[in-house]
């Protein structure tokens, strides 16, 4: 139960990426100037920080590592799927923001590691 207890977060993520996909396409009114400040300027980079700390603390494996990877490229489908396609301009411009949030998430990992090693000294 334990193991199952430490992915919480990041299947809440996935959950509320899901949401967010599917009420850009049916709720919003094709403007998403204010939509994309509110979850690429705040939610998302929060988010990505505090799941990444918890999961860090939870869990001893050198996997966490790869969710700075799992971060930064769903982050960047999520990007392609709302705004480009809204645009009509599909480019590789996504990459540097898949970037930032995976340097996001390592920093969140790091710190969790540093706070696990305090705690355990």
């Amino acid at each position: 139960m334990k193991k199952i207890l430490k992915f919480i977060p990041i299947i809440l993520f996935i959950i509320y990426l899901i949401g967010l996909e599917i009420w850009f396409w049916t709720v919003l009114d094709k403007c998403g100037l204010g939509f994309g400040i509110i979850t690429h300027g705040s939610v998302f980079p929060v988010c990505t920080f505090l799941i990444s700390l918890i999961y860090s603390l939870l869990t001893k494996s050198k996997y966490k590592y790869l969710l700075a990877l799992f971060f930064g490229v769903s982050l960047m489908i999520f990007e392609a799927t709302t705004f480009e396609l809204l645009s009509g301009d599909i480019s590789l411009s996504v990459i540097p923001l898949g970037l930032i949030y995976s340097v996001v998430s390592l920093i969140g990992i790091l710190l969790g590691n540093l706070r696990k090693d305090k705690k355990q000294s």
